[in-house]
């Protein structure tokens, strides 16, 4: 795992790297852990990500059984893309 710059170290806390199956948005220059459901497959960690209204969705964080980790100015992730992800 190659964490972002400005957090080294990450591998050693948990996180592993996993592939979109759907797109996510972020707002733009924010750190965002997202919801997903994580599952491992034959080439790695498959990330769905969880419809998500905030941080009050307990619905949401119910059916999650990890987050990602979205940091920078990018704001839209298509399906395939890789991230960095933690497991619950």
């Amino acid at each position: 795992i190659k964490p972002p710059a400005r957090f080294p170290g990450l591998e050693l806390l948990g996180f592993e790297k996993g592939k979109l199956t759907g797109a996510l948005h972020k707002n733009k220059g924010r750190l965002s852990f997202l919801p997903v459901w994580a599952e491992l497959g034959s080439d790695g960690y498959q990330l769905t990500p969880v419809m998500y209204n905030g941080s009050a969705d307990l619905t949401a964080l119910a059916l999650a059984n990890g987050f990602v980790m979205l940091e920078g100015e990018r704001e839209e992730y298509e399906e395939g893309d890789e991230v960095i992800f933690i497991l619950l």
